[in-house]
């Protein structure tokens, strides 16, 4: 988008139209993002794929293990700070969110359904992510291999779903930087302003 063109309504499609197609496109900068959790002693940030963007709810979707600590963190606090990053283009995107945690429900079990077995198996691990183990290992089911793909466990799997609060963008320049923020009201209005960068 070139700078002279920038107006508050275009940057916000422009994220929007951004995140719609970082779902679809393994090649989009925006399809890796960086979650921020509140924890005990302080922030903990973690790359996620971005799942699902629902544009007319302003609303992101990752997966991850029910049993990670990431999960417990939301459960605590729900807030949630993601960020996006597109080298090319010197754009970052930082969003600021509500989550809400979805498992084992008839939409999460229809997703695992249809998942690539080489997907499912970051929700199949014998322990919890970030156990500690005593070699390295998988910690796989030894007998992952020999089981019917029908009958592996959707236990685990769950989806966050992120209500979009609050998006920032800057766009990083030689001669100048820009930068624009937009806030939801409560009654899901979208209202944008400059700021300085």
């Amino acid at each position: 988008m070139k700078k002279d063109k920038l107006s508050l309504d275009k940057i916000q499609a422009e994220i929007a139209r951004n995140l719609t197609d970082a779902v679809t496109s393994r090649e989009h900068p925006f399809r890796l993002m960086v979650i921020g959790t509140i924890g005990m002693q302080a922030a903990n940030l973690r790359t996620v794929v971005l799942r699902a963007f629902q544009a007319d709810r302003f609303l992101l979707t990752f997966y991850t293990d029910i049993r990670s600590q990431k999960i417990n963190e939301l459960q605590n606090n729900p807030n949630l700070t993601c960020l996006f990053w597109d080298q090319e283009r010197q754009i970052q995107i930082k969003i600021v969110g509500k989550t809400e945690i979805e498992h084992n429900t008839q939409h999460t079990q229809s997703i695992w359904k249809n998942m690539h077995i080489g997907a499912k198996k970051a929700y199949l691990t014998l322990s919890a992510p970030s156990s500690i183990q005593n070699t390295v290992s998988n910690n796989l089911p030894e007998n992952l291999l020999t089981i019917d793909e029908k009958l592996l466990d959707d236990q685990y799997f769950c989806m966050v779903h992120c209500e979009i609060k609050r998006m920032e963008w800057l766009q990083l320049g030689r001669s100048a930087h820009i930068r624009a923020e937009f806030q939801k009201n409560e009654f899901g209005q979208w209202k944008g302003h400059w700021l300085v960068p």
